[in-house]
């Protein structure tokens, strides 16, 4: 494909981002607006799962989704295949993600206030997906992103988007009105450095999976690393995967957060306890994780860069 091609008639690709499991992802221009765009290209799976496709129907399934004034979703232009049997799909162009933040600051964390700001957005996110009976599987700090800066500023007070719907799965049976059975002996999907024990233990995921997720984020923003991030080297994945899974069982709530700084330890203690207590088929309380963080983040003055 030339990068002169126009897809979908319309869009032209300009430069290459970066690519993942599913594909490659490009800065496109939209040739009638002159707004740009990112265009996600997989190349032909010959009849094998599209993580591009899912990724597509939950787009559609979220389209115009407000979720409150400050917080909504990245919108897809276009969706189809090529001759060459390509999945493409054309979306809002995005900003940098969390990660990519965290290490332009000089200590490679935020501060407490800016991981409270981030947390009570993350949160909300997170709950309005699961409102569309999705649970996402591989929530990570790359998979949060900001605004796209297009006066090359970093904004003050940005939006945040959750992205990367590739591994999300239903948690519901197709009535939307019941929960899908608790289930064993699944393969561990998603990013195991974030991942649930429960994940671990090979149980489906569900809810609760995500939000014990976006406890490991937090402590990672406020911190810098885990505990278990470095049992990946120098060994093979297994191992390694068994030797994480370990680490976490036997860690306590009051030891993953002992060097948390004290105007946020509390808030982050509450919080793990809490997701770490939910059950399988439980709805978790969205508002009560929310408030945790809510006092600290509205002492926010919008500066993500500020010194921890």
């Amino acid at each position: 494909m030339s990068r002169s091609d126009l897809l979908f008639d319309r869009f032209r690709l300009i430069t290459k981002l970066g690519e993942g499991s599913f594909g490659e992802i490009f800065k496109g221009i939209d040739t009638v607006s002159n707004k740009l765009v990112a265009v996600k290209i997989e190349r032909d799976k010959s009849g094998s799962h599209s993580q591009l496709k899912t990724e597509a129907k939950i787009y559609k399934e979220m389209d115009g989704t407000l979720i409150n004034k400050s917080i909504r979703w990245p919108k897809m232009h276009c969706f189809g295949t090529n001759k060459n049997g390509d999945c493409m799909m054309v979306m809002d162009l995005l900003g940098p993600n969390v990660d990519f933040l965290l290490h332009k600051m000089k200590r490679g964390m935020f501060s407490p206030v800016a991981v409270a700001y981030f947390a009570e957005k993350m949160i909300t996110l997170v709950e309005r997906f699961h409102l569309s009976n999705f649970v996402h599987r591989d929530l990570k700090p790359q998979n949060f992103v900001i605004e796209y800066p297009y006066d090359h500023k970093y904004p003050r007070y940005p939006e945040i988007f959750l992205i990367d719907y590739g591994l999300a799965k239903a948690y519901m049976e197709p009535d939307k009105k019941t929960h899908a059975p608790f289930a064993q002996k699944k393969s561990l999907k998603g990013t195991v450095r974030y991942s649930s024990i429960n994940t671990h233990l090979g149980i489906d995921q569900s809810r609760r999976d995500d939000m014990q997720s976006l406890g490991y984020i937090f402590l990672y923003m406020l911190l810098g690393k885990l505990p278990w991030q470095n049992l990946m080297k120098d060994r093979d994945k297994k191992e390694a995967y068994h030797l994480i899974m370990i680490l976490k069982m036997k860690i306590s709530s009051e030891d993953l957060v002992e060097d948390v700084p004290h105007s946020i330890q509390k808030a982050m203690l509450s919080y793990i306890l809490y997701v770490g207590s939910l059950m399988y088929h439980e709805k978790p309380n969205y508002e009560y994780c929310r408030s945790l963080f809510k006092d600290l983040a509205s002492t926010f003055d919008g500066d993500i860069f500020k010194s921890p």
